[in-house]
């Protein structure tokens, strides 16, 4: 058993403190939200490919705060860790967290669609 699969790919307590209690509303900004978290992750995985430190930089400050925004923990946080890597132009640290930001980033994008359904 891994770390992941004890940690909740979302925080529901702040994923409801933010989204909790809209309705329509709600479903409307989930999608956007869902779009977006989901489009970042594939752009993420494009530029861990391309080894550009740059652009990892960026991208994983970006999707960071998005992510911890709705309550995606764990992704966060794998963002983060790649994030200080790739600033500190440490290549073979970004690389070693690939995979663990493969998981993480599939989970998020599981999970908000299945929040979604359940709305």
């Amino acid at each position: 058993m891994t770390t992941h699969d004890l940690v909740p790919a979302i925080d529901m307590e702040h994923f409801n403190e933010i989204f909790g209690g809209r309705g329509t509303s709600e479903r409307e900004l989930l999608t956007t939200v869902s779009t977006g978290i989901t489009r970042q992750v594939s752009e993420m995985a494009t530029h861990l490919r391309s080894d550009n430190l740059s652009a990892i930089t960026d991208a994983s400050h970006k999707l960071k705060g998005s992510a911890r925004s709705v309550g995606l923990t764990p992704l966060g946080d794998v963002c983060e860790a790649i994030e200080l890597a790739a600033r500190a132009c440490e290549a073979d640290a970004v690389s070693g967290f690939q995979a663990r930001f493969q998981v993480e980033g599939d989970r998020a994008c599981v999970a908000l669609p299945e929040i979604q359904r359940q709305l």
